[in-house]
C-alpha cells in the first residue's frame, strides 16, 4: 500500500516526507510544484485523498501568462486551511494548506517586521 502511494505521488511529481511536530505528533507533508493549479486541480485533490497529508506545499500556484486572477477560492481544500500569497501581482504564488485539526494561524504580519536597532 506504502508502495503505490509512493508510486503515484512519483508520477505527478509530488514529495512525500513524513515528520515529527515538537508535541510528538506525526506528520505527514505533501510537496509539489503545481506549476498552475488551475488545469491540474483534479489530479491534485485525487492526490490529496490518496496521501492524505496533514500539510500541503505547494509552488507556482499561479500561470505564468495569464490574464486570469487566481483567488483564494481557486485555493480551497475541504478540511484544510489555507495559507497562500497567490492573490498578489507579480508572484507566481506559493500556497500551505493545514489540516483544520492542527490549529494553524497565520503571524501577524506588522509582528514580522524587522525590530528596531
Amino acid at each position: 500500500d506504502h508502495k503505490e502511494k509512493k508510486d503515484n505521488a512519483k508520477q505527478t511529481c509530488t514529495k512525500r516526507i513524513d515528520a515529527t511536530s515538537s508535541r510528538g505528533r506525526s506528520l505527514n507533508i505533501m510537496y509539489t510544484n503545481i506549476d498552475c493549479i488551475t488545469n491540474k486541480k483534479a489530479e491534485f485533490l485525487a492526490t490529496i485523498d490518496d496521501l492524505q497529508p496533514d500539510i500541503i506545499i505547494t509552488t507556482e500556484t499561479n500561470p505564468k501568462n495569464s490574464r486570469y486572477k487566481m483567488t483564494k477560492t481557486d485555493l480551497l481544500v475541504t478540511g484544510y486551511n489555507l495559507f497562500t500569497n497567490a492573490e498578489r501581482d507579480g508572484v507566481r504564488g506559493i500556497a500551505m494548506h493545514i489540516k483544520t485539526d492542527l490549529n494553524a494561524m497565520e503571524p501577524n504580519s506588522t509582528k514580522l517586521q524587522q525590530e528596531p536597532a
